[in-house]
């Protein structure tokens, strides 16, 4: 997160406004709102998703702080956006501009969750949390497409994340 905020913040094509450090339009917490109780929702009626974290107060704080911060900063903000500039077809859609720079950020951030290396080295590969993650990054990049701005983004990814720890020490 350090090295993309000295990227933004020293290079002359990029300002934090155009990767998304704005105000968000009118009625964003609305949809906020509606990903983080979906999230509690999905849960209660499929169990908690299983993600292994151990649901203590250090990991129900980290979850609920940071992992939206650099990813989002990442995904739908700096890579989003020189994807955009490089891949210039564009559609109106979802109140604002997309084009395959939303399929190739969302693919990507899918991947990111679903591939590991482990020890040997040896990749291990999860499609069923590439497409889960795909999804939510889907809907995560409509968020910061429609409100253009990262801050509702931030939240709800967070709000996400937040829940699954509080359902999976709940259960």
């Amino acid at each position: 997160m350090v090295l993309l905020a000295v990227l933004v913040t020293l290079s002359p094509s990029l300002s934090w406004r155009d990767v998304g450090v704005r105000r968000p339009r009118a009625g964003w917490w609305v949809p906020v709102v509606g990903v983080v109780g979906g999230a509690l929702g999905l849960q209660a009626l499929i169990g908690p998703l299983s993600t292994g974290l151990t649901p203590d107060l250090e990991t129900s704080l980290f979850q609920s702080l940071v992992p939206g911060l650099d990813e989002e900063l990442f995904f739908r903000g700096v890579l989003l956006l020189l994807l955009d500039r490089a891949l210039r077809a564009r559609r109106s859609m979802w109140g604002g501009q997309v084009g395959w720079s939303v399929v190739i950020s969302t693919l990507l951030f899918g991947l990111g969750h679903g591939l590991a290396v482990q020890s040997g080295p040896e990749l291990v590969v999860e499609p069923a949390s590439i497409v889960t993650t795909a999804l939510v990054g889907l809907l995560l990049v409509w968020l910061r497409v429609r409100w253009d701005s990262l801050w509702p983004v931030f939240l709800a990814h967070n709000g996400w994340n937040a829940s699954v720890v509080v359902a999976n020490a709940l259960s």
